[in-house]
């Protein structure tokens, strides 16, 4: 069926506006360990329903423990109990706020109505799932539609980090993290992903409720909702982001509240940067200057531009000697070193290749965990996902002398521009502003077209961070001109000298040596 509830299996909800009178309710369920082997554990999902409970709790939505079912609670049937007591208390006109982390999957339709046309029902997996009875600890999206309409009285929010299909990474190297689809657990599953239209709502379906609005995990079905590592413990991307951006961090002009544009904006751009761009999110309806949050939403204050060692992981042999601000990290790592015959492949938590270094030489890695250490930086500031850095051409794999159309829009009038390329070594490229092109250090329009640029050696993955601000930024300018050409400056360094009126962001591409 190509319904908007099709895309709640792999969908996060966001908080509409509500009246100042309005109160919220929360339901958090998140599931790591299922009463079936035949189900991959989890080690992310319980954390991600901490996390959210913690945050909605501190920005003031209702949120009582017998609401927050974790593993063995969160049964079928515990969670139909919890969601009527949750409608039993809510007023109408209240916000209601229902989360669930943990494996979505796909199987033949077992019941009315036979609506699919790939006659597969999308479902939800609660702790008691049953891959022999199909009627059991599964959740159907004609199911979830008939709960999310009986609470049309209210104003609701889902957010569902989970999915139903697997994908494929670019790389083609081993991820060690896992992701949320069910997989094949009985014969009616299957990892296929059904046509692409159902991921955005139609207004002409009968499964659009109007009191719901959606913040899709994935804006191409199949995409994987990966689980990532964050501040040591493993996390869904979209429940980071989405926690982030209700406690304040999306607030980009320092305002009371939080637009929906605002929370379109930091999501997508946390999300594509948490998952290295293996992920990206999509919002619907699309964002505004509409408040997205009733409560809540009070900026964050800027964190210390402070940065310790770059966790990193090395198989197959021994890191150089001569190694700087790095540790070694099996579980929570940032860059994977594969030493084989002399040389080391670099490979992201997620499974993409980042780049390939000489084995022995101290400096090449180095030059990678300069790199690593400052996007780290970059990533961690309140301001780092509020430029949108859009690439034409997508971000799959781009080949050698390829060429490569980028545009770059703050979310304010900011009109200073810089612009650097972080390359596959960790080579720092300066941008924007040039001298001998005589670019002006305010760009005339907005959203900012930079000029054609081509693919060039090395090959590996790149990162383009766009940096917008109020006022020019000229000790910014000369640092990043100094580093042309050589390694990326320290993060403690370049944030001291980027003005607190800016705005960040930044967009990874992959390329390749083809022709």
């Amino acid at each position: 069926m190509n319904k908007s509830i099709k895309l709640l299996i792999a969908a996060f909800g966001l908080l509409l506006a509500a009246s100042v009178q309005a109160k919220s309710f929360g339901l958090v369920v998140g599931i790591n360990q299922y009463q079936t082997a035949t189900l991959k554990k989890l080690t992310g999902a319980v954390n991600d329903a901490k996390l959210l409970a913690e945050t909605l709790r501190k920005q003031g939505v209702d949120l009582p423990e017998t609401r927050v079912l974790v593993d063995s609670q969160a049964t079928l049937a515990n969670f139909k109990a919890a969601w009527q007591s949750l409608l039993d208390t809510a007023a109408p006109g209240d916000q209601i706020l229902f989360t669930f982390a943990g494996h979505g999957a796909q199987e033949q339709e077992f019941s009315q109505p036979f609506d699919e046309d790939d006659h597969l029902d999308e479902t939800f997996l609660f702790y008691d799932f049953d891959p022999v009875n199909p009627h059991r600890g599964r959740l159907s999206d004609d199911e979830l539609y008939d709960l999310l309409q009986q609470a049309r009285a209210f104003r609701l929010v889902f957010v569902a980090d989970a999915c139903h299909a697997g994908g494929l990474l670019r790389g083609g190297f081993g991820t060690e993290m896992p992701s949320r689809d069910g997989g094949s657990p009985l014969g009616g599953y299957k990892p296929h992903p059904p046509a692409h239209e159902w991921a955005i709502p139609n207004a002409d379906d009968r499964q659009v409720l109007s009191h719901v609005t959606y913040l899709l995990a994935t804006n191409q079905d199949r995409d994987p909702v990966w689980e990532i590592n964050q501040n040591g413990a493993r996390h869904g991307a979209l429940s980071v982001a989405f926690s982030e951006a209700f406690a304040g961090a999306a607030d980009s002009d320092g305002k009371a509240g939080i637009t929906r544009g605002e929370l379109e904006g930091y999501v997508n751009q946390r999300v594509a940067t948490l998952t290295d761009h293996n992920q990206h999110p999509d919002m619907v309806p699309r964002g505004g200057d509409e408040p997205a949050f009733a409560e809540g939403g009070k900026p964050k204050p800027q964190p210390p531009a402070t940065l310790g060692d770059l966790p990193i992981k090395v198989t197959g042999g021994k890191a150089p000697a001569g190694l700087q601000h790095a540790r070694l990290d099996d579980t929570g790592y940032r860059l994977r070193f594969e030493i084989q015959q002399g040389k080391a492949q670099v490979i992201s938590p997620l499974g993409d290749k980042l780049a390939d270094v000489d084995a022995g030489t101290a400096s090449e890695w180095n030059a990678l965990i300069a790199k690593y250490r400052l996007l780290a930086a970059l990533d961690s500031q309140p301001a780092a996902k509020q430029v949108r850095v859009n690439l034409t051409q997508g971000t799959g794999l781009h080949k050698l002398d390829e060429r490569l159309n980028f545009s770059f829009e703050p979310n304010s009038g900011r009109r200073f521009f810089l612009l650097f390329d972080l390359a596959g070594t960790g080579q720092l490229q300066f941008l924007y502003p040039l001298k001998d092109q005589h670019d002006p250090e305010a760009v005339a329009k907005i959203p900012y077209a930079l000029p054609e640029l081509q693919v060039v050696l090395p090959v590996g993955e790149d990162d383009l961070v766009a940096v917008f601000c109020e006022r020019p930024q000229p000790q910014a300018i000369a640092l990043l001109r100094t580093h042309d050409q050589r390694n990326p400056p320290e993060p403690e360094e370049f944030l001291q000298g980027l003005g607190k009126d800016c705005q960040l962001g930044r967009l990874a591409y992959f390329t390749v040596p083809q022709r």
